[in-house]
């Protein structure tokens, strides 16, 4: 092994995954609500246009944020990251989706 080589497991990950990525956006969408309406209709539209699992995964993000409501916005982050750890559950692409590389909408992926 080279001198500077650092073993597997100390190699840094990826810094943005796609959790870390689908956080940030729900992070986003909650602490932006002041500023842009949510439009939960056109969510389940969306979701409905990609399958029964996106509108069950959009209808969960909705009673996540609702439940979030009115609370101090560290609270919001910690219920945001507990909602997005119990709902993604890491396998690879090909298992999912069938495909060696797919990057899935955040509506497919919850």
């Amino acid at each position: 092994m080279p001198r500077n080589a650092v073993p597997d497991e100390r190699r840094p990950v990826r810094v943005l995954s796609r959790q870390w990525l689908l956080a940030l956006l729900l992070l986003f969408l909650v602490l932006q609500t002041s500023l842009f309406a949510w439009d939960a209709n056109r969510l389940i539209a969306a979701a409905a246009q990609r399958s029964a699992a996106a509108v069950a995964g959009a209808r969960a993000t909705q009673m996540a944020l609702a439940g979030m409501a009115g609370q101090a916005e560290v609270a919001q982050v910690v219920a945001i990251n507990g909602f997005v750890n119990l709902r993604i559950e890491y396998r690879e692409d090909t298992e999912v989706w069938g495909q060696i590389d797919y990057w899935a909408s955040p509506l497919e992926t919850l």
